[in-house]
């Protein structure tokens, strides 16, 4: 399996989340499912100080409102953290998310 990285928007009446994938071009690749114990979730990752990609080795990941800065900037030190391609290609899909979910006020789930 593969994880997947999207956004959505909150419906206001309804409270219900309303999903816009990204587009099918490899924006939408977030890694191996292994990737959430193995990348996301490894000893590395946390001992990096990092608050949001770990807790993929848990559960699925939404971020939305403030929050989507602060991953922005995870993502960014991440980036410059590690030096394989496959990971510095997925960690700048998650900042095309969540840039993308700041302008429609939205969240990102990583899945």
């Amino acid at each position: 399996m593969t994880l997947l990285v999207c956004t959505y928007k909150i419906d206001p009446k309804s409270k219900n989340l309303i999903f816009d994938p990204l587009p099918d071009n490899g924006e939408e690749l977030a890694g191996f499912e292994s990737w959430r114990s193995i990348v996301w979730g490894s000893e590395e990752t946390i001992n990096l100080g990092v608050r949001f990609l770990p807790k993929l080795k848990e559960t699925d990941l939404y971020v939305e409102g403030e929050d989507l800065i602060e991953f922005i900037k995870e993502c960014k030190m991440l980036i410059e953290h590690y030096e394989d391609k496959s990971i510095r290609f997925r960690l700048n899909n998650f900042i095309k998310a969540a840039n993308k979910a700041i302008l429609c006020k939205g969240g990102v789930l990583i899945n």
